[in-house]
């Protein structure tokens, strides 16, 4: 099976409701935030998400600053804002869904697209396929 099996796949239980997009959104985009740490964070989403992530926009920074405040021992204030100019179906030729945030106007940016992730896996689970395929190979 190819990546672009794995998010035609995705595409096609999104799209007939299977998947509830809002908690997995909710969920990268928290893992997102964790691994960015930073006051001022701009999201990039697809120009179809914009509302539904402009939603979870307080309860996200509220969570995130008890998980900072929680492991951290430290008072975290962060502002997060929807890029209006910028969508992941700009920066990518098809873009199944997730995240990009920037922080420090743009210099640090952390990718979280599901095609992104997708193909994480692949490459973790690279070595095992091949052994899988050529058991003999060392």
């Amino acid at each position: 099976m190819r990546v672009s099996d794995l998010c035609d796949d995705w595409r096609a239980s999104v799209s007939s409701g299977e998947t509830p997009v809002c908690e997995a959104a909710y969920g990268r985009l928290l893992e997102t935030l964790l691994k960015i740490m930073d006051s001022q964070v701009v999201l990039i989403v697809r120009k179809e998400d914009v509302a539904i992530v402009e939603g979870m926009l307080e309860s996200l920074a509220s969570v995130f600053n008890a998980k900072v405040q929680e492991e951290c021992n430290k008072t975290f204030n962060i502002q997060l804002s929807v890029s209006k100019d910028k969508y992941l179906e700009e920066m990518r030729k098809t873009s199944i869904g997730g995240v990009i945030c920037t922080a420090l106007r743009g210099r640090i940016m952390v990718n979280n697209t599901l095609e992104d992730r997708i193909e994480l896996g692949y490459q973790e689970f690279l070595p095992d396929i091949r052994s899988g395929l050529f058991p003999d190979y060392k």
